[in-house]
């Protein structure tokens, strides 16, 4: 994470940490999910801020300004001169001509042989929502307790007078004796969501033919 992100996970054991995914079903993307108070884990879905939210964001030239705002609303919300509060993040903060990156990182290692490993990241609350972005793109073998490395960011565009969601995403699996499978600049299937409420993204793993372990150091959103 840097200066510029909004909202996110990292990888942990405790409230809000995501943890590691072990023994999903082969064949099925599984949703990555963060732990709770109650001990329930939960499905692990960013959201983009908007109307009261304060998440964070600043500038990487200013620590006082923030990114995210628009019109009049410039560093620390301390009330404006006519006494009202504004919001950090209006419904207009990431419309169209503000594009945003979703990233996710971690490592992983396969519990068998001759397995495929896909990461993906979905519009939606689930993986039942559009997948728009997935690493890799084709496929790769990997050997049984082979630990692999793995990084995918989507650079997205969401215009709310469409209610589209278009973008091209970039990554990297990286295996410790095998390769390292690139996808670069690859467009993403494009998402449809009507307002700002509907920019949710959830990440899901995928073993093609046996399960393994998944641990995500980090699942975010940053303003470009």
């Amino acid at each position: 994470m840097n200066a510029n992100t909004i909202v996110g996970f990292q990888g942990g054991t405790g409230r809000n940490n995501i943890i590691e995914q072990t023994g999903n079903t082969a064949g099925t993307a599984t949703a990555f999910q963060v732990q709770t108070d109650s001990g329930t884990p939960v499905t692990a879905v960013l959201s983009i801020p908007y109307g009261s939210s304060v998440q964070g964001a600043s500038s990487p030239l200013d620590p006082n300004a923030n990114s995210a705002i628009t019109a009049f609303d410039y560093g620390r919300q301390y009330g404006r001169p006519n006494g009202t509060n504004a919001p950090w993040y209006s419904s207009t903060s990431f419309d169209f001509s503000r594009p945003f990156k979703v990233r996710i990182t971690g490592v992983a290692t396969s519990n068998a042989a001759s397995t495929e490993l896909t990461i993906g990241i979905y519009l939606g609350t689930s993986t039942s929502g559009t997948l728009i972005a997935s690493l890799p793109s084709g496929t790769t073998s990997i050997a049984a307790a082979e630990p692999i490395t793995f990084s995918l960011e989507t650079e997205v565009i969401w215009s709310a007078a469409t209610g589209t969601l278009v973008g091209i995403h970039t990554g990297l699996m990286c295996l410790n004796t095998t390769a390292i499978t690139p996808v670069v600049g690859t467009a993403n299937t494009s998402g449809a969501a009507a307002a700002a409420s509907n920019l949710q993204f959830v990440a899901a793993a995928t073993w093609a033919t046996a399960s393994g372990s998944v641990s995500v150091t980090e699942f975010s959103i940053e303003q470009v």
